[in-house]
């Protein structure tokens, strides 16, 4: 998986979604909710701030309505009216590094909680808690990683390990 932004996000759900006429106001929604937060998020960036996007966003803001929470209703009405369920896959997740998977997270939870969008993420649980035992939200705690993760996964489906012999040649 690349490196998660917002932009990134809204890409992969803009993906996701059938092709056709009848879909392209729901692009058009989601792209302009994934513009409106981009600047946002280049806020928290650590490299620092991005003073073109900020000062673009800023007058974006102020000569109409295209707050990030417009943008987000008008996503999310078009989703609805799409009638459509989405589903996005995550997969390697736990090739991330802890910032990244923390910002993952933070994505799908805070922004990506859309109508009729679902989100299958797959990952080894074990890696994945030793990645988020790295970071600075959870510590060193396996039980406070593990709670961490409950909050994000609603449906776990664990697979059992591949046995050798029925590994593809």
């Amino acid at each position: 998986m690349d490196r998660p932004t917002p932009a990134r996000l809204f890409s992969e759900i803009r993906a996701a979604l059938p092709k056709g006429r009848r879909w392209s106001e729901v692009r058009k929604r989601l792209g302009g909710f994934g513009q409106a937060i981009s600047p946002l998020a280049k806020l928290t960036a650590l490299a620092g701030l991005d003073s073109e996007g900020l000062i673009k966003a800023f007058s974006d803001r102020i000569s109409g309505d295209t707050s990030a929470s417009a943008a987000k209703r008008m996503a999310e009405d078009a989703l609805r009216q799409a009638g459509q369920p989405v589903l996005v896959v995550m997969d390697d997740l736990d090739r991330l590094t802890p910032d990244e998977l923390l910002l993952v997270f933070k994505l799908v939870r805070l922004v990506g909680h859309l109508p009729n969008v679902y989100y299958l993420i797959s990952f080894d649980e074990q890696t994945l808690l030793d990645v988020l035992q790295r970071s600075d939200l959870v510590g060193n705690s396996e039980a406070r990683a593990r709670e961490f993760l409950e909050k994000i996964i609603q449906v776990r489906l664990d697979l059992p390990a591949f046995r050798e012999r029925d590994a593809p040649p």
